[in-house]
């Protein structure tokens, strides 16, 4: 899977998050892909303990050789598993995914993009079930979604009983509708819940400020 622009802002965005939070924790990457967002969180946090989750077994191994080619490899851990069948013995505190978007969508010729891309291994009303099996009682969780449907999945969130804290509206610039929504949540409520919108573009057709702000650490050209 090729990377994504709104895959490494949602990298990115998680990471300026737990800086908040600097103590060592474990984090679970469920749908790690070949482990974009599993790396950038590695990238920034030294003493986070990473298990990425990847139902794919030829993308499962990508995202081993990836990470073996990185420093931070001693922190990750690559687990090839449906989610829905993984086990630990102990919750995590942390959980990222970047879930299948397009649900009920046209189907594509390639059977890997389709499993990657729509809902056919997981369905998001099942990431929410995994989310509230793996994740402990104080523990967060980030989520990036598409703006199609949204609602009805914030709905599934909080019927969950979670709450949301934080909602970031991703735009190409502010000439257009938002494209995703960068969601974050836990088990406690939050009041009152915070919401951002991130431009991809400025006025003139560059890199706005915040992408700038965000990126400046991946992005060679920042």
């Amino acid at each position: 899977m090729k990377v994504t622009t709104d895959s490494c802002i949602f990298g990115a965005w998680v990471v300026e998050q737990l800086k908040q939070n600097p103590s060592p924790f474990n984090l679970l990457d469920i749908g790690a892909g070949t482990g974009l967002l599993t790396l950038m969180i590695a990238q920034s946090q030294p003493t986070v303990q990473i298990t990425a989750v990847e139902i794919d077994e030829q993308t499962a191994e990508q995202a081993r050789e990836n990470t073996e080619r990185t420093s931070w490899r001693s922190q990750i851990k690559i687990m090839n598993e449906d989610i829905k069948s993984f086990s630990v013995e102990t919750q995590f505190d942390t959980i990222v995914s970047n879930p299948p978007f397009y649900e009920q969508d046209l189907i594509g010729p390639d059977p890997l993009k389709n499993q990657a891309h729509h809902d056919s291994a997981l369905l998001f009303s099942d990431l929410v079930i995994q989310i509230d099996r793996l994740l402990n009682q104080k523990g967060k969780f980030y989520l990036l979604l598409p703006a199609k449907g949204m609602e009805e999945r914030l709905e599934a969130i909080q019927k969950m009983g979670f709450f949301i804290h934080t909602l970031a509206h991703l735009h190409h610039s502010e000439n257009h509708p938002q494209m995703r929504v960068l969601v974050e949540g836990e088990r406690l409520p939050a009041v009152p819940m915070r919401e951002e919108q991130i431009f991809i573009h400025q006025g003139s057709g560059d890199y706005s400020d915040r992408m700038h702000v965000l990126l400046k650490d991946y992005y060679l050209a920042f």
